[in-house]
């Protein structure tokens, strides 16, 4: 199996997340905070060794998914045609899981600081990312909004998707309002996104070709 340029970035991006993992792993509490709610305060404790392993293995998970799934039919012809964009996303999504894991990891070594506030840029800036692959993306069965309406018609994806990266920035400049009012982070996260998933379901529909 050939990987492409964005896949062995992928590859090399886990290997130095496992890596600080391992090295980081002797100096943490043998129990780590593992969840914070939503007022700051933590609420929830994990053992230091999937405390700290939960988010390299989900991104290991993550590769593998897209390595296999990009290479079958019919997916692969979607993908291949915006493959530089789609991997370029993947790994944007792998930068923002070091970021959390390093969050966690600064926290329970007592570093002081608001972890929704911590949070709220990395989700902004994943969420335009999120903007960026919505308007280079083609039809495909793995990334964008797949519905009946999109998927059997080019130019009602095209439409949708031009539509999804507008959308997908006011978002990530919404979230951004948890810098501001990190109390709040979860409505300034879940909402905008809620309104715009329906909403973009919607307007797929409205513009699509009656049969």
């Amino acid at each position: 199996m050939k990987l492409r340029k964005g896949e062995i970035i992928s590859i090399l991006i886990l290997a130095v997340f496992y890596a600080a993992v391992f090295y980081l792993m002797p100096i943490m509490p043998d129990k780590m905070i593992s969840h914070w709610g939503i007022s700051g305060q933590a609420n929830g404790w994990m053992l230091k060794v999937p405390a700290m392993l939960i988010m390299p293995v989900l991104g290991t998970i993550i590769v593998f998914l897209f390595l296999v799934l990009t290479r079958l039919e019919p997916a692969k012809t979607g993908i291949e045609s915006f493959a530089s964009a789609f991997d370029a996303f993947v790994n944007i999504l792998l930068l923002f899981l070091v970021y959390i894991s390093g969050l966690m990891a600064a926290a329970n070594l007592n570093v002081k600081f608001d972890m929704a506030a911590a949070f709220a840029p990395a989700f902004a800036g994943l969420l335009y990312a999120v903007s960026l692959i919505m308007e280079r993306s083609k039809p495909n069965y793995i990334i964008g909004i797949r519905t009946k309406e999109t998927l059997n018609d080019p130019e009602v994806w095209a439409k949708v998707h031009g539509k999804a990266g507008e959308l997908f920035r006011y978002c990530a400049l919404i979230s951004l309002g948890g810098l501001f009012f990190p109390r709040l982070l979860v409505l300034f996260m879940v909402v905008p996104l809620f309104v715009t998933t329906v909403y973009l379901a919607s307007y797929a529909k409205k513009i699509s070709k009656p049969l």
